[in-house]
């Protein structure tokens, strides 16, 4: 695998914020389209902040038109039903529970695909800050990048846009804290632990959460998980 940064860091000078999310963004990309970006961002500008301007207008392009090709959604639809739970959480004023239960959820996605999510989501936190590079002059930063990217996040017919745009925003406005593991996992899997080294059975230990399954104390599957959400709903 071709990185980013081996090919064409050295050319974006004075990484800032901005610059630094789009190029980890980048690292998941085709070979071949990283090598072609390094190439386009070697191109030489007498003036700093344009030449910054054209980097970031060149990897914004980049990483957009990479996205809005015909693929599945980060998010698939197999976690449909968990993300919908989610947001009526959010409209029963359940922040907390919708918050843990997002983190569950994204525990649950492959490794690489959680990855990319949070490199993606990252990127696009910075992308949309309204005092950064204006990416549109007719609209937001934020609008500009959540209607960008929502589809290649979750595309659900079943779900409406008001609702889609909601999960995206909340995603992209709290990335940094959802990738981390929740909490009451941590908390969870402590007690388990202490109660198999005091030589008791953790399936009879009283408080166990209802997200892991009786085979294995420290996984979870999606049905567990929204039954977890749905208990949160009441």
């Amino acid at each position: 695998m071709c990185h980013f940064s081996d090919c064409c860091a050295c050319f974006v000078i004075r990484l800032d914020m901005w610059l630094m999310a789009a190029t980890d963004c980048l690292e998941y990309f085709p070979d071949q389209l990283i090598v072609i970006t390094g190439e386009h961002l070697s191109q030489q500008c007498a003036d700093e902040k344009q030449r910054m301007n054209m980097q970031k207008r060149l990897l914004f392009d980049t990483i957009s038109k990479y996205y809005s090709q015909e693929r599945d959604p980060l998010l698939t639809d197999r976690y449909f039903d968990i993300h919908m739970g989610i947001m009526e959480l959010f409209e029963k004023d359940k922040g907390h529970q919708a918050f843990e239960a997002s983190q569950l959820c994204l525990r649950l996605l492959e490794p690489n695909v959680r990855d990319e999510l949070r490199r993606l989501l990252a990127f696009m936190a910075v992308a949309a800050e309204p005092e950064g590079y204006r990416l549109q002059k007719q609209y937001d930063n934020s609008s500009v990048v959540c209607r960008t990217f929502q589809k290649a996040i979750v595309h659900n017919k079943s779900m409406s846009k008001t609702k889609t745009d909601q999960l995206v925003l909340f995603l992209m406005e709290n990335h940094t804290e959802l990738f981390k593991t929740p909490v009451s996992l941590i908390e969870t899997v402590t007690k388990q632990l202490q109660t198999l080294q005091q030589g008791r059975d953790p399936d009879t230990t009283a408080g166990r959460s209802s997200f892991f399954t009786s085979s294995a104390p420290v996984e979870f599957h999606p049905a567990m998980l929204m039954h977890t959400v749905s208990k949160f709903s009441f």
